[in-house]
C-alpha cells in the first residue's frame, strides 16, 4: 500500500505515532501546522502518489477553524480527499455537523495508535481503490 497522510495539529502527537504505525509501509506521512496550508498540500504533484492523500483534523487544537475549514474545501464536490476528524469527548455532539461538512470519519479521544492507523488504511486502500482491510471497532 502507498499513498499519504497529511495531520493537521499544532503540536506533534499524532504524527511520531502514525510514523511508527506505518514505519515498514510505502506511505508518506506528513505535518500540517497552520490549516490555511491544507489545499495547497493536498494538490498533486511529482512527489505525492496520484491517489489523493488522507487528512487527518486534530479538532481540538482548533476547533472553529477546522469547522471552517471543512465548510470552505471539505463539502465541494471537487474535494476529494478523505477527511478523518479525531476529537476529544467536549465535541461529542458535533459528529453529525462534522459529517455533513464532509468528514469521512470523525474518531473520539482517547484513541490507540493502532486503531487510527487501521482507519487511516482503511481510506487509503478505498482511496486507490486496493481491496479493503477488514476491521471491526466499536462505534
Amino acid at each position: 500500500m502507498n499513498g499519504t497522510l497529511i495531520v493537521f495539529e499544532k503540536k506533534p502527537w499524532w504524527l511520531p505515532e502514525l510514523q511508527r504505525q506505518f514505519l515498514v509501509e510505502d506511505v508518506r506521512i506528513r505535518s500540517c501546522s497552520r490549516l490555511q496550508d491544507l489545499p495547497q498540500l493536498t494538490k498533486p504533484n511529482s512527489s505525492m502518489p496520484v491517489s489523493p492523500p488522507v487528512v487527518i483534523l486534530n479538532l481540538d487544537d482548533q476547533p472553529a477553524n477546522c469547522l471552517q475549514f471543512l465548510g470552505q474545501y471539505a463539502s465541494r464536490p471537487t474535494w476529494d480527499c478523505p477527511v478523518l476528524v479525531i476529537a476529544s469527548t467536549a465535541f461529542r455532539e458535533l459528529e453529525l455537523p462534522i459529517r455533513e461538512l464532509g468528514a469521512t470519519e470523525f474518531l473520539l479521544k482517547p484513541l490507540a495508535g493502532d486503531r487510527l492507523g487501521q482507519w487511516c488504511r482503511r481510506q487509503l486502500r478505498a482511496s486507490t481503490n486496493s481491496p479493503p482491510i477488514e476491521t471491526k471497532f466499536p462505534r
